[in-house]
């Protein structure tokens, strides 16, 4: 199976590279090979934004965070941290919402959310009510929690 998935993430990772913005990609496969696609495609969906995929664990024990990255000020030594959640599904408004919980409750300061379907107007309203994130001598300040399909 190990092959197989090697194989296929990188035949992915060419596919995308040629597909055009306005492209689609349909990808038909067995069903005991379906589980283990569903990861590869959502660890690649995480290096988009270039973060690590959290601690390889199974898309059911994530406790919703599938990616994790970290981000330093230039004024400042500390780290910070992003977390990253991807949905392959339909969307509701309460997925924002359910990410910021997991935001604060993993400590980070930064929640991003990859969807393949543009975000519903519940979803903008709520990430607009998050408190925004201020820190060092940024003159603007950016959300705590973004959407990104």
């Amino acid at each position: 199976m190990m092959a197989y998935l090697t194989m296929m993430a990188n035949r992915l990772l060419e596919l995308y590279r040629v597909l055009k913005p306005t492209g689609s990609l349909y990808l038909h496969c067995d069903p005991t090979a379906s589980h283990y696609l569903k990861i590869v495609l959502q660890w690649w969906a995480v290096s988009l934004v270039d973060a690590q995929p959290f601690q390889g664990r199974k898309k059911s024990a994530d406790g919703g965070v599938d990616g994790i990255k970290f981000f330093r000020d230039l004024d400042r030594k500390e780290v910070h941290k992003i977390i990253v959640n991807v949905k392959g599904g339909a969307l509701k408004a309460d997925d924002v919402r359910a990410l910021n919980h997991v935001r604060e409750r993993e400590g980070a300061e930064i929640a991003l959310f990859i969807a393949l379907e543009h975000p519903t107007q519940g979803m903008i309203k709520d990430a607009a009510f998050r408190r925004f994130l201020h820190h060092g001598q940024q003159a603007e300040s950016c959300p705590r929690s973004v959407a990104h399909n």
